[in-house]
């Protein structure tokens, strides 16, 4: 009796031809929102429909962040040998006493609400942020 393996074929791991793409392309990964929406352009609005884009002003880098499309290929497992757990933890250490040297400065506190408000119904951000800043131009004057 032979031996017989059967390979099931994992859902958008394959490399077929897709739509759009040449033939040597990998198809996208079964967690990507490609090929869900018609165009690039209905994607963002239906994209857009989730965020909070009312009072975006200077954080339009933030909305363009939110609305582009973040399809990654690695979708394996990384291996971490010492010295990259290391480098981490060296870099981990330095964003600890950047952290500590932000928050010791109150006119940060203004930007409390940054992102937080482009993700609920209600943005705090720009009441708060003219309100620390009318209360830090009040206690300098004072």
């Amino acid at each position: 009796m032979a031996n017989v393996v059967f390979f099931s074929r994992i859902p958008g791991s394959t490399l077929v031809h897709h739509q759009g793409r040449g033939p040597n392309s990998r198809r996208p990964s079964i967690f990507s929102a490609k090929g869900i929406y018609p165009s690039e352009e209905m994607r963002k609005h239906k994209l857009s429909k989730l965020f909070n884009f009312q009072n975006v002003k200077e954080r339009e880098w933030l909305q363009e962040i939110l609305l582009e499309e973040s399809d990654s290929d690695d979708d394996g497992e990384m291996l971490f040998t010492v010295r990259d757990i290391r480098a981490a933890v060296k870099v981990h250490q330095m964003r600890r006493k950047l952290q500590k040297r932000y928050h010791s400065d109150r006119s940060n506190s203004q930007f409390t609400y940054y992102s937080a408000g482009l993700l609920s119904n209600d943005d705090p951000f720009p009441d708060h942020q003219s309100m620390i800043l009318r209360n830090l131009t009040q206690n300098r004057t004072e």
